[in-house]
């Protein structure tokens, strides 16, 4: 999936004083990060490379944070001149959307695996919700479903009770603006009802962790959880695991080798919620390797392989036999061969990994030692692709951070 919209343009009055002079998806979560941040980190994972965020309330506090993308996307903030409501706000990005994109609430973080949801669209669906239970739904109201369509929804109700709700990400075709009347426009009260009544509106329930910070003590839960929740395990593809490539021709698809094994444990990973990663190794035609730019062509060609098996990968990390001594950063720095602590240690500095819940797929016996004295469990794998598939002890349900 290319493309996100996220809506970030509402006026959060249940949060009082909060919102008076900040957008609530401004909002501040830790030290480094406010609440969209979180957003734009979990769509880049996730492989998009255009985020458009339509602001609307205090929205040139939107434009000046992003007016510089952040690494890996690219973020166009468009302004609605007036509020014209979920569905109406993306009459404004008519321009710019693909057939299809996904579609997020900018004050709703839910940790699953998007590409997931975008595989739920069929053809005559013109959205895809996912959906999560709660134990109380009385402050969301509740979506029937079955046999992955929506079948109605229900209003808030006073008594509370559990029930599946829209965790306010979709997957949508462009077409759905053929469904949305003029301004204001809801498409949670206006849109999706109708197309569930035509039998045009998909349903994924999914597990994983859920925040909606709309009230002022949800805010202060996701101030609390996030941080953590941000922290997670990795499965780590040693070189030549996951990925072969042809030297003569490794930034063209064809020069490629990617083993069906490899892409059930990313799917796996992606499902529990772990990061991906997989190490290269292979020097570039050239004789100085691999340029950044050609190894983030690398990874686009990689995220475009296993987009239809709704999986992708978190980072690549690569050698650069300029500067071999060097540890590694996602993308623009270098991995060495048989990798050493110091190297690993790198690795895990890079995202927020847990070392003692992350695995490495290794295929020399050095990389397994260096991963076993910096906490990390191993797995050997055998030439020609991962040994019987990676198994559910190697990624345990009890991993899946926040479902419930």
């Amino acid at each position: 999936m290319r493309q996100a919209v996220v809506l970030v343009g509402g006026l959060g009055t249940r949060l009082g004083a909060f919102t008076q002079s900040t957008p609530k998806p401004l909002l501040q979560i830790d030290e480094d990060r406010c609440f969209l941040d979180y957003l734009i980190e979990q769509l880049t994972r996730h492989g998009v490379s255009e985020i458009i965020l339509i602001a609307g309330h205090l929205g040139e506090q939107v434009e000046a944070r992003y007016g510089q993308s952040p690494p890996g996307c690219e973020v166009i903030v468009v302004r609605e001149p007036a509020p014209a409501g979920t569905a109406g706000a993306l009459q404004f990005a008519r321009d710019l959307l693909d057939p299809v994109f996904l579609m997020m609430n900018g004050d709703s973080f839910f940790d699953v695996n998007l590409l997931a949801l975008t595989s739920t669209l069929a053809e005559t669906d013109l959205a895809a919700l996912a959906l999560r239970h709660v134990p109380d739904a009385s402050r969301y109201g509740a979506v029937e479903h079955a046999d992955g369509r929506v079948l109605a929804f229900r209003e808030k109700q006073a008594a509370g009770g559990g029930a599946w709700i829209s965790a306010g990400v979709y997957a949508v075709r462009r077409t759905i603006l053929d469904h949305i009347s003029t301004p204001p426009c809801s498409i949670e009260v206006d849109v999706f009802p109708a197309l569930a009544a035509a039998g045009q509106l998909a349903a994924r329930p999914l597990e994983g962790y859920f925040i909606d910070i709309g009230l002022p003590d949800t805010l202060a839960q996701g101030r609390r959880e996030l941080p953590q929740v941000r922290r997670r395990p990795a499965i780590i593809f040693g070189p030549d695991v996951a990925v072969q490539l042809d030297p003569l021709a490794s930034l063209h698809p064809a020069g490629m080798a990617l083993t069906s094994e490899a892409v059930a444990a990313i799917r796996a990973a992606n499902d529990l919620g772990w990061f991906a990663v997989v190490a290269i190794d292979r020097p570039g035609p050239e004789p100085t390797g691999y340029l950044a730019e050609d190894v983030r062509r690398l990874q686009a060609n990689l995220q475009a392989r296993l987009a239809p098996y709704g999986a992708h990968i978190d980072a690549i990390y690569h050698r650069d036999p300029q500067d071999s001594a060097a540890p590694g950063l996602a993308t623009d720095s270098p991995l060495r061969r048989d990798p050493d602590a110091d190297t690993l240690g790198a690795i895990l500095r890079t995202l927020p990994i847990d070392a003692a819940r992350s695995l490495l797929i290794y295929d020399q016996a050095a990389d397994s030692a260096a991963a076993q004295a910096l906490g990390l469990r191993t797995r050997a794998h055998a030439p020609g692709g991962l040994t019987g598939d990676v198994t559910a002890a190697d990624l345990p349900a009890a991993a899946r951070l926040g479902a419930g």
